[in-house]
């Protein structure tokens, strides 16, 4: 539906003030009218429109909750249409990496210089040379079909108090596709690897 579509509906603002960090992807959002949410922060990547005519695609928001009180810093990506990056400091988890994803459906074949896979591995090693033990957050819209069955892909989300706590995964999709792939490939062996433990997903 979109984000200017779908705020409009008051249980689901209502909805998000019970979260802390709210990552959006595919907001449809261009320059002049981007997220934004009372009582938060809101960082985003506008929608890119490659015509006169429709709506932009894409676009990514990473909105954070001014009851944080963190500081927060824009960090460099790779891909930045696809891939949105947030260095938050915080004193009750120390450095958190935010990472938005979206992944159109219809990806850059494999070794192009557009790849977004490739681009989601160099961010990820680029930010962990520059910021070594500090936790990542990776959430985003990956257009994946990962089936039912993939518990590699459980991760972790932050409960109340900053605890970290199981966070169960629930689909009627059993079926994978070449994204899928991509995901055991490379983001579980990447953040297993070079971040050592320190990765949510």
């Amino acid at each position: 539906m979109g984000w200017s579509n779908k705020f409009h509906d008051a249980d689901f603002a209502m909805y998000l003030q019970t979260f802390r960090i709210i990552c959006l992807q595919e907001t449809w959002a261009e320059e002049a009218n981007l997220p934004s949410l009372y009582g938060f922060r809101s960082f985003s990547v506008p929608a890119v429109k490659t015509s006169s005519k429709g709506r932009g695609s894409g676009g990514l928001t990473t909105l954070i909750s001014v009851e944080l009180q963190v500081d927060i810093q824009p960090l460099v990506s790779t891909h930045p249409q696809c891939i949105q990056a947030l260095l938050i400091k915080c004193k009750h988890f120390g450095g958190l990496i935010c990472k938005n994803v979206y992944f159109p459906p219809r990806l850059p074949k494999n070794g192009g210089p557009n790849n977004v896979w490739s681009s989601l591995s160099e961010t990820l090693t680029l930010l962990e040379n520059q910021y070594p033990s500090t936790k990542v957050l990776l959430c985003g819209d990956f257009n994946a079909r990962i089936g039912a069955e993939l518990k590699q892909v459980e991760g972790t989300n932050f409960g109340q108090v900053f605890q970290v706590t199981p966070a169960a995964r629930v689909s009627q999709d059993s079926n994978s596709n070449k994204s899928a792939n991509k995901i055991r490939a490379r983001l579980i062996a990447d953040i297993a690897v070079d971040c050592a433990g320190d990765a949510f997903i």
